[in-house]
């Protein structure tokens, strides 16, 4: 058995015990800084309600402002019975450099082999059999469902699921991605296995004419590529578009999780610069506190933030 297969067995809390702590306080911070910096949610609400008409430079400045001030001032609160260390740790951990993959000079080829590795993890850990798991669970009781997969790359979980599916809901599944290249690449690995998945051209910031046509959003392993700005954004315009809102997962933000995606990704690959997208992947992610001030912020009404073994977030967001 490769030792892969026994990630998913770990509790969270034994890969990232002073983070969780950290974040069960923090997220008891959220609603009342909301509530105390009422006038920033305004602007950031007013801000989206413009941006519903089509780009608007201004209002999209606006809501990164106000966004990153809320989200940094949830980082630094100290809530009581915190231990110090732990909030040293955590803004130790934290980065916002780019991976390798997202630098523009690095060849597309590159780019994407490392698209195919992070599918063939992901199948191996037994990852996309349980993010498709709550992807079914948010369209149950429907008889079918059009669920849009956001910043898919070349669509492996929607390749996943349409390989792999499941008694209840018929699923009608679509992958975009902002790069036409990984469109490309995820339509010719569909149709070369007879997968029915439609790819589409997308950025995950424009999703307004889908309403109507989508029950559904899902965004997974790719929150972290955006700012806090962006994805508030993100999530307002999923949860305004589709009735069932956004399923987001991504990775979880401890040290712990670092040092385990540098090993995971020695025991599965050769290509030693994706040891560092692994490790700054985790950097850059969110944890469940800053999701659910995100989301709040965003809009939804309905917010469910939840950790899922052995190093993921899973944020369900809707109105």
């Amino acid at each position: 058995m490769h030792p892969l297969r026994l990630a998913p067995l770990l509790p969270a809390h034994i890969m990232a015990p002073l983070a969780l702590s950290l974040d069960r306080r923090r997220k008891a911070r959220v609603e009342p800084l909301l509530a105390a910096n009422g006038s920033m949610v305004d602007v950031v609400r007013q801000a989206l309600t413009r941006c519903k008409q089509g780009p608007d430079p201004h209002s999209e400045r606006l809501i990164k402002q106000y966004s990153h001030i809320l989200l940094e001032e949830l980082r630094n609160s100290e809530p009581g019975g915190v231990d110090h260390f732990a909030i040293a740790l955590d803004q130790a951990v934290r980065s916002r450099r780019p991976e390798i993959m997202d630098w523009s000079g690095v060849p597309l080829k590159y780019k994407q082999l490392e698209m195919k590795w992070l599918d063939q993890f992901n199948v191996r850990m037994g990852s996309y059999a349980s993010f498709a798991a709550h992807v079914r669970t948010a369209v149950a009781g429907l008889k079918q469902a059009r669920i849009y997969d956001l910043a898919a790359g070349s669509g492996g979980l929607m390749r996943y699921m349409a390989a792999h599916p499941a008694p209840g809901t018929a699923l009608d599944l679509t992958a975009s991605d902002l790069h036409p290249a990984y469109v490309a690449t995820g339509q010719e690995l569909a149709t070369a296995a007879q997968l029915p998945v439609r790819f589409e051209c997308r950025d995950a910031l424009q999703l307004h004419d889908l309403k109507g046509h989508v029950e559904l959003f899902v965004c997974t392993q790719s929150g972290h590529h955006l700012d806090s700005g962006a994805l508030v954004a993100m999530i307002a315009q999923a949860i305004d578009v589709a009735p069932r809102g956004l399923v987001f997962i991504d990775l979880l933000r401890s040290l712990g999780n670092v040092a385990a995606a540098a090993l995971a990704t020695g025991l599965s690959c050769a290509v030693p610069t994706m040891q560092w997208d692994g490790m700054q992947s985790v950097r850059r992610s969110y944890t469940p506190a800053e999701l659910q001030l995100l989301a709040r912020l965003a809009g939804a009404q309905q917010v469910d933030v939840q950790v899922q073994r052995p190093a993921f977030v899973v944020l369900r967001a809707s109105r």
